[in-house]
C-alpha cells in the first residue's frame, strides 16, 4: 500500500475553493497525492483538481481515479471532504483516509 503523508502544517483545509497547492504553500490532500506520484510542485499550484493540469506527461503519472470528472468519483469527495467546513479535522482525516484506501493508498497524517 502506497503511503501518502499529509503534514498538516502544510495542509490547506476547511476553506472552500481550495486548490491542489496555493500560492503560500498549503496543498489540499489531493495535492499531497500528486506530489507522492511524483507530480511537480510547480505543475500542481493554482490547479484545483488533478484532472486539471496542464501537461499530459503529469497526468500520466497519476491513478485513474484521480482523473475522473464526475461529481460522484471518489476524487470529487475526497476534495469536498478536504474543504468542507463543518468537518473537525478528526472526522475530515478519517475520511480522507477511508476514500485513499479503496484506492490502495495509506493516509499518514504527520505535524
Amino acid at each position: 500500500m502506497k503511503e501518502i503523508v499529509i503534514r498538516r502544517r502544510m495542509w490547506g483545509r476547511g476553506n472552500s475553493g481550495g486548490y491542489l497547492r496555493n500560492s503560500v504553500g498549503k496543498q489540499c490532500c489531493l495535492g499531497f497525492v500528486c506530489r507522492a506520484f511524483g507530480v511537480p510542485l510547480e505543475a500542481i499550484v493554482g490547479q484545483t483538481m488533478p484532472e486539471r493540469l496542464d501537461d499530459d506527461k503529469h497526468r500520466v503519472l497519476l491513478p485513474a481515479w484521480l482523473l475522473r470528472t464526475a461529481a460522484e468519483a471518489d476524487v470529487s469527495t475526497a476534495a469536498g471532504v478536504n474543504d468542507d467546513v463543518t468537518l473537525t479535522n478528526e472526522e475530515r482525516e478519517l475520511k480522507i483516509a477511508a476514500i485513499f484506501k479503496k484506492h490502495g493508498l495509506k493516509a499518514v497524517f504527520k505535524p
